[in-house]
């Protein structure tokens, strides 16, 4: 005769812990989207490394911006078109004004990231308006200002905005292909280093020979630099 079988509690016990959700999971994902949602809007918008579509509208709208200024400032050194100075006064009022509202706008939000958080409120600004990014900003931003109100003139440094391109596009995809780069340049350095000295090496023996073969004389006198 068969023995009927018998499901001991301990099976039961382990078939009814399996159906159910596995809540340390949950909690160990609960803090990390708690710490997603401390950010705010503005500094997600504001993070060059954000994907969210604010960020790369964003991001799209000051590289352009910053391009249109860098060519403005370009065109406003040629002499033929000084009479267009009132229209390149205008622009650079209106980009100055424009990267001043970001600065500002960078300088409100940055204790949202860690590594200026920990230096508290004033502190950690204050690191913030003395890191590299932001002394770029400052310098190509704020010396318009500063002239408009003292009167005193001041050097140009809206060239330095084209570096900011390279802060704002520093996203994802981009870090990816400069890894790429890098690691080709390290792998490949042994290689560039001996190209870099044979390329000096040609230019001095040219330079001697130039030197040495360089008409003399009357026949110099017929060559026009």
């Amino acid at each position: 005769m068969p023995r009927p079988k018998v499901v001991s509690s301990k099976t039961t016990a382990e078939g009814e812990s399996s159906n159910k959700p596995n809540s340390l999971s949950i909690d160990q994902e609960s803090p990390k989207n708690q710490t997603s949602s401390r950010h705010s809007q503005l500094y997600t918008t504001l993070n060059p490394k954000s994907q969210s579509q604010s960020a790369i509208i964003f991001q799209k709208i000051m590289t352009v911006i910053i391009l249109f200024d860098v060519l403005v400032y370009i065109l406003s050194t040629e002499e033929d078109l000084s009479h267009f100075a009132y229209v390149f006064y205008g622009t650079e009022a209106v980009t100055s004004t424009i990267f001043a509202i970001e600065y500002i706008a960078r300088l409100v939000v940055c204790t949202e990231k860690k590594c200026y958080a920990r230096y508290g409120p004033i502190r950690g600004r204050w690191m913030y308006m003395c890191s590299h990014n932001a002394l770029i900003d400052a310098f190509a931003t704020f010396p318009f200002f500063i002239e408009l109100l003292s009167g005193i003139p001041l050097p140009t440094l809206t060239y330095l905005r084209v570096f900011r391109v390279l802060r704002i596009t520093r996203t994802r995809a981009y870090s990816k292909s400069m890894d790429a780069v890098g690691r080709v340049l390290y792998y490949n350095r042994e290689i560039l280093y001996v190209a870099a000295v044979l390329g000096m090496y040609l230019v001095v023996v040219t330079s001697i020979l130039m030197y040495y073969l360089r008409p003399r004389g009357k026949d110099a006198e017929n060559v026009d630099d």
